[in-house]
């Protein structure tokens, strides 16, 4: 049988590749994962409809909290996806440590990287709640 005869037809959505085989519609995975850099500030917004991979840059040694994530009904950011935000210390100093909305769920306290360093973390989204999956061991150079 060919191939062409089996694959019905196939959807890029949102940076997602979709193929309905056979009847069935099945995900084939981000083609790509946008990084997105949202503004710095008091309150960061993480607008999982912009991509799953946000790097914050910090400028200052203000607090900062990482707002809880907003629109994750696109393909790439939906119930099920991860995501990943980076906090990269820019300042050539300490920073505040970042605090977190209250629909992230982290394993441990959160540590702010040293100058010119960044570490990052990973979420399980599902819909309501982003459940950490990962972070890094220790600082990276910027």
């Amino acid at each position: 049988m060919r191939m062409k005869a089996i694959i019905k037809s196939w959807l890029i959505s949102g940076g997602r590749v979709c193929v309905q085989f056979m009847g069935s519609l099945i995900p084939n995975g981000p083609l790509f994962t946008p990084l997105a850099s949202p503004t710095y500030g008091a309150s960061i917004a993480v607008d999982l409809s912009l991509g799953n991979s946000f790097i914050v840059t910090v400028t200052d040694n203000a607090a900062h909290a990482l707002a809880n994530p907003t629109n994750g009904a696109v393909p790439v950011t939906a119930a099920g996806a991860i995501f990943s935000v980076t906090e990269k210390n820019t300042t050539g100093g300490a920073i505040a440590t970042m605090t977190f909305g209250t629909a992230y769920k982290l394993g441990a306290a959160w540590t702010a990287p040293a100058t010119t360093k960044q570490r990052t973390i990973w979420f399980l989204w599902d819909g309501t709640t982003a459940w950490e999956v990962n972070r890094t061991a220790a600082d990276v150079a910027n």
